[in-house]
């Protein structure tokens, strides 16, 4: 990694941690605590404790709990075989209400837009498990995932449920450019179990396909879908997590889109990422 994409990806950690100092001094000001709706405080400790885990040991699914943490960091970096580079990702988060949460991600390496995408948005908790049966919330995100570096905005569904020590989440997105005329679909599902008090294994899998297919595109190599499919494990010391994960990525691309030469091809590779994170 250049030292220009450390030091973006260090920008990210700062800034969360900036947020979440802002929203523990908006929280004293107001007055406002959880738990102060008849949660007891133990109900309110094992929710931030599930949505710090959850944040720290998916790589891709969002959880759609927001009554955790006032923010968490995570950044993991590795080499993934499917685009034969090396790879890095970071992500973000900040509580700034109850029930909304703002993001920032980045990510460095071949992909749907430039090698170095930085993506930013809100998420806002709409369900919960005690009331509903089931944990809900929608997001909405910019995601620099353009081939013209334009950017789309994508709306999110994100729903979890835990069944005892295992939690079971999905994601979807539909994002599209500021013209309409580009536009991606994506889709996570992932498993969490809580093997231990510090251990957390967790299995996520992240599918996304370009739905755009028109003139602009001629001559350029399209990245007709993506694929990762990733064990996880997170391993806790106080408020700071080791991460890792490994597994399978693929991805299928076309070009040059529109001409004689025109070729698709599909890549698969082994993936292996490590790093920390941290719930504050």
């Amino acid at each position: 990694m250049s030292k220009s994409s450390i030091a973006q990806a260090s920008l990210i950690a700062i800034g969360a941690l900036l947020a979440a100092m802002s929203a523990n001094a908006a929280d004293a000001t107001l007055g406002r605590v959880a738990g102060d709706d008849g949660a007891t405080q133990a109900d309110v400790a094992v929710g931030a404790a599930q949505s710090a885990e959850e944040s720290l040991a998916l790589p891709f699914s969002i959880s759609p709990r927001v009554n955790g943490a006032d923010a968490f960091v995570r950044a993991v970096a590795g080499y993934d075989g499917a685009v034969h580079s090396f790879v890095a990702r970071s992500a973000a988060e900040a509580r700034v209400l109850r029930f909304l949460s703002v993001r920032l991600d980045y990510q460095h390496g071949p992909g749907m837009g430039p090698d170095n995408r930085f993506g930013l948005g809100a998420r806002a908790q709409v369900l919960n498990a005690d009331d509903h049966g089931i944990d809900g919330g929608v997001g909405l995100f910019y995601q620099p995932n353009d081939f013209r570096e334009e950017g789309q905005v994508a709306a999110a569904l994100l729903v979890g449920r835990y069944f005892g020590r295992w939690g079971v989440f999905a994601n979807t997105l539909f994002g599209a450019d500021p013209e309409a005329d580009d536009a991606a679909f994506e889709g996570r599902l992932s498993a969490l179990y809580r093997a231990s008090q510090t251990l957390r294994v967790g299995w996520d899998t992240r599918v996304r396909f370009n739905l755009s297919a028109d003139e602009k595109r001629r001559g350029t190599l399209a990245r007709d879908w993506e694929l990762q499919s990733l064990p996880s494990l997170s391993y806790s010391l106080s408020s700071v997590s080791f991460v890792a994960e490994a597994g399978l990525s693929a991805l299928q691309q076309t070009g040059p889109w529109g001409t004689a030469e025109e070729e698709t091809t599909i890549d698969v590779g082994f993936a292996a990422l490590a790093g920390v994170g941290g719930a504050f």
